[in-house]
């Protein structure tokens, strides 16, 4: 029962509705579990983890939020750090953002009840952090979303690991530009969606974005494997490149190993803006699609008539189930 009075000059909201507080805050815990709680009804998120914690103070996590229940909040139900900081007072180091913390087998559901972008699970600027086991449901944006700062440099969010989740009924028209599992995490390793179940999410009538694997601007470098998406009314998947030149060395490619995306309402995979390098790969996916195109979006490669040093197909199949039989190849 916590509330948040909008300030006085009014409020902006932005990405995940990061301007809200949450009920409980937590700075630079040291071996702090909560299990078995329950955070209810409250004005904006409901727990955040903020600061570094001890480094080695706890093992294996420096905090933890476990077995236990988030609903009715205002904005979005767990946070971990937030936006990038790259200047300034405050900037953001890999020994000063929140680290080894660990969220699973969670109930999550019935949330951004009045700041309709909250994520149901907001890793921000962070690292070392196991997202798994979790039921997520009933919120008007993304469910799972990891780092906070567009483009591929000013970003710690590395080793995040989504994994075993069951995501579902999101947006709910409510809102658009939305993924069951959004990567925002910059050129950066050991970040992954592992063993997901995502379906059921629905962007606002008439715009875009209601996709169930979501990679945005500048994030590289992670392994989207073993995961089932169906019913999303964009494509199942969306592939958001950094415009302009990568870092040198070249970052590695966003991989899709072994998923099945099904019923992607616009298309089975949309991608925005080139990029000059191999960016993406897949491999032993299943595409089960009822659409006239499987793809749409930026698959020309700067009007090139091949593509092989920018993306990669390789042993997948895809099921027309629009022809008589299906079709594969």
């Amino acid at each position: 029962n916590s509330d948040w009075q909008v300030p006085s000059g009014g409020y902006n909201g932005g990405q995940a509705d990061n301007g809200t507080p949450a009920a409980i805050t937590m700075t630079n815990s040291t071996g702090g579990v909560f299990e078995s709680d329950t955070v209810e009804h409250t004005g904006g998120y409901g727990i955040e983890f903020e600061g570094p914690g001890i480094s080695g103070g706890a093992t294996p996590y420096l905090a933890q939020f476990r077995d236990g229940l988030i609903t009715d909040t205002g904005a979005g139900g767990i946070r971990v750090g937030g936006m990038g900081v790259c200047t300034g007072t405050g900037t953001h180091t890999d020994a000063n953002v929140p680290q080894h913390i660990y969220i699973g087998n969670n109930l999550i559901t019935g949330g951004s009840r009045i700041f309709a972008v909250g994520f149901a699970i907001l890793v921000g600027d962070a690292h070392n952090v196991l997202v798994e086991h979790n039921e997520i449901s009933d919120f008007y944006n993304t469910g799972v979303g990891v780092g906070f700062n567009w483009g591929y440099l000013c970003n710690y969010a590395h080793d995040d690991v989504v994994q075993y989740n069951l995501i579902h009924d999101l947006g709910q028209g409510v809102t658009e530009d939305m993924g069951g599992v959004y990567f925002l995490s910059g050129v950066n390793s050991g970040n992954a969606a592992l063993n997901n179940k995502i379906y059921n999410i629905e962007q606002t009538p008439g715009t875009y974005g209601a996709w169930g694997l979501y990679s945005d601007a500048g994030a590289t470098g992670v392994l989207f494997q073993n995961n089932l998406v169906y019913r999303t009314t964009d494509a199942s998947l969306h592939l958001n490149s950094q415009a302009g030149s990568p870092p040198s060395p070249t970052p590695p490619p966003n991989r899709f190993v072994n998923n099945i995306l099904a019923y992607g309402a616009m298309g089975a995979m949309d991608r925005h803006n080139d990029t000059n390098f191999l960016a993406i790969e897949f491999q032993h996916n299943v595409f089960y699609y009822d659409k006239a195109s499987i793809q749409y979006g930026y698959w020309y490669c700067e009007g090139k008539p091949t593509c092989t040093n920018y993306f990669a197909f390789n042993d997948n199949l895809y099921y027309n189930k629009n022809v008589t039989g299906g079709e594969t190849t």
